[in-house]
């Protein structure tokens, strides 16, 4: 697996034993302290995704014939059948949370966020959705899948929404977009989000509007949707469990919502695999 050449200081795993299946195979995660002299190369590369953010330090990543610098607040990913070479900053070593995966789930989750073949992403912010992958199969390395594959699709989302920051913003805007990603799962009403940017209710449609050309409500309501509509093809979470999830307030509401967005009820998207067509195939 890793390693021609893997050294470091300390380590915290958690390995996951329960169910794996082609479509979703959770393997491991974990906290990782570094020294000055970690580093792994991948020559053949593995079947895994890798997914890692950086805490603390700093250092280096190749994957095929490209090298990437990267630091604390960075994360990134490792593809399958490629060849990766990384490192640390001697100077600055890294402390880093990650995750190995592998599995058609994986696959087609980058591929929804047109994140196939993208390595680093700078600046993330936070790896708050690795982590609690960590707790979950430390605490749960049996029957935790379904709630693995959630997280993991949290992660990935804020991945891509990391992406697709204009040069060119509004400070309290972008502020507020950040705020809607990082609180999908709660109820979220536009009174919330003028308490949080400390401005008035009206100010903030008219500044969230202008940079992105959306209201925070229909923005918020657009990736609550989006998640919905993967994890209802993707996982195997009752409709009643993904409604939980999202901080619906039921599932009629769930369902209701659902249909305005989709034109269909959660029960035939599933059955169907996407509004009017046919179930999808891996």
């Amino acid at each position: 697996m890793k390693s021609d050449i893997y050294r470091h200081t300390n380590e915290k795993r958690a390995i996951f034993i329960g169910e794996k299946t082609p479509q979703f195979s959770p393997d491991m995660a974990g906290i990782t302290y570094v020294d000055q002299n970690y580093e792994i190369e991948r020559v053949h590369g593995d079947y895994f995704y890798v997914f890692e953010y950086v805490l603390s330090g700093s250092g280096y990543i190749q994957e095929n014939n490209r090298r990437y610098e990267v630091h604390a607040g960075d994360a990134y990913v490792l593809h399958p059948n490629a060849y990766q070479h990384y490192r640390s900053d001697p100077q600055n070593p890294w402390t880093k949370v990650w995750f190995n995966v592998y599995g058609s789930l994986v696959r087609h989750l980058l591929s929804d966020y047109s994140l196939d073949s993208t390595v680093v992403f700078p600046d993330v912010g936070t790896g708050e959705y690795l982590m609690e992958i960590v707790k979950c199969i430390d605490t749960n390395p049996i029957s935790s899948s379904d709630q693995i594959a959630l997280l993991l699709h949290r992660h990935i989302q804020r991945l891509a929404a990391s992406l697709n920051t204009s040069e060119a913003f509004n400070p309290a805007a972008s502020s507020v977009k950040q705020y809607i990603e990082e609180h999908l799962m709660q109820p979220l009403s536009i009174d919330d989000l003028a308490e949080y940017a400390h401005l008035s209710r009206s100010r903030i449609l008219h500044l969230f509007k202008e940079e992105y050309n959306t209201t925070p409500y229909q923005y918020y309501t657009s990736l609550k949707m989006e998640l919905a509509a993967s994890l209802l093809l993707r996982t195997s979470l009752s409709i009643s469990e993904i409604s939980e999830q999202l901080g619906f307030g039921g599932c009629q509401h769930f369902s209701n919502s659902f249909k305005k967005f989709q034109g269909v009820s959660p029960l035939a998207y599933r059955k169907n695999g996407k509004p009017g067509g046919a179930a999808s195939g891996e």
